[in-house]
């Protein structure tokens, strides 16, 4: 089937008609203290082909660890998805990883409706269509969303006939570490609190404690690191309207603090810079570092304290052990377990009557 054959509906979630980024957002970033950027500006179209290439590489374990387990365990994961349900992946990017689930539910001969979050809608329509094609689904219906996290949160709450139906959502690529601890927890709360009853959530978090391979993951020897950040720069150009951003101007950074278990990758000034945003100016000293994303590391004990404070409890967890690709038995996770990725199946504790308080969903998109 030719790809210019195939007619996916994409719906367009966005309740702002501008970029999810302005000028404005840019500005209050770079005059922060310490200084940072929207990561929404790393994912563009040519970002996330800039992204794919990074899941690509040999030394980026944490894709190759999730398919591995995704691919030994996707029956199981998909085993409770009910037919007639809602499957719903966030930054869902190249599908590669979502492909699987979606095999083990043809497999099963199972009825479901698949939506695909994303920002971009060349990238999403490009991969919806070669997924399509790949698999070429007769059970389960393959849709698109445009939008951003908050975009989506707040589309399932309004949408009546989906706070009803079962509903699975699926967040890999250890994304939920590209926030922090608060932000993790808001979102948590806000997806699997909508409707508890019917609700149930697929998370990855990446565990890895090995200083070394997370540096040689994120800092990627081929250079695809670089040009994904970097890439940041001249999408924030394109939103001001003008080259604030010069790359000849810029490094880019990455950092590991063990003391934090994150990697900052960020951009650092080669000089001292005048920044004018349309007359207000923002003055960069050299070696200053702009912040563009961060990968939190989170054991199995730092996972279940947030879904703690989020109301939200792990029901079940499969991982491989640190490096070597062997998988963990199935049930709660293990607590002294060095594992290097896991994938978590979630409950809200609904019958406590309770909800954390949660403050707006950051609309911050995914690394994984």
């Amino acid at each position: 089937m030719a790809s210019e054959e195939i007619a996916i509906p994409i719906t367009d979630i966005r309740r702002h008609e501008i970029h999810p980024v302005t000028t404005e957002d840019i500005l209050e970033g770079v005059t922060s203290k310490p200084r940072y950027m929207p990561s929404l500006l790393l994912y563009d179209t040519h970002g996330l082909q800039c992204f794919t290439k990074i899941t690509e590489a040999k030394d980026y374990y944490s894709t190759q660890s999730e398919v591995s387990i995704l691919e030994e365990h996707a029956q199981e994961i998909t085993g409770t998805v009910a037919a007639g349900a809602v499957f719903l992946e966030l930054g869902a990017g190249d599908l590669s990883k979502s492909g699987v689930l979606i095999s083990a539910l043809e497999a099963q001969k199972k009825p479901v409706v698949f939506f695909a979050l994303d920002v971009d809608y060349s990238e999403l329509k490009r991969s919806l269509e070669e997924l399509v094609t790949s698999i070429q689904p007769e059970f389960v219906q393959c849709r698109g969303l445009l939008g951003t996290y908050d975009d989506c949160a707040t589309w399932l709450k309004q949408d009546a006939t989906l706070i009803l139906a079962p509903l699975t959502i699926v967040w890999l690529g250890s994304s939920i570490a590209n926030l922090d601890l608060r932000e993790a927890r808001d979102l948590l709360s806000r997806f699997v609190g909508l409707s508890p009853r019917n609700r149930r959530m697929i998370v990855a978090a990446d565990g890895c404690a090995e200083e070394r391979r997370i540096c040689r993951a994120y800092d990627l020897a081929g250079g695809q690191s670089r040009q994904f950040v970097m890439n940041g720069l001249d999408h924030a150009n394109k939103i001001i309207g003008s080259e604030q951003f010069c790359n000849t101007d810029w490094n880019f950074q990455g950092r590991y603090c063990r003391s934090d278990r994150v990697f900052y990758s960020s951009v650092a000034a080669q000089r001292k810079l005048d920044l004018n945003f349309n007359g207000v100016h923002a003055m960069i000293e050299a070696g200053e570092e702009i912040l563009l994303i961060r990968s939190a590391k989170w054991s199995a004990e730092d996972f279940a304290g947030i879904c703690k404070t989020a109301n939200t409890r792990v029901s079940n967890s499969w991982s491989n052990s640190h490096g070597y690709g062997q998988y963990g038995a199935l049930g709660p996770p293990s607590l002294t377990a060095n594992v290097e990725a896991a994938i978590y199946e979630l409950q809200t504790d609904w019958q406590t009557g309770q909800e954390a308080e949660t403050a707006p969903t950051p609309s911050v998109p995914v690394q994984g």
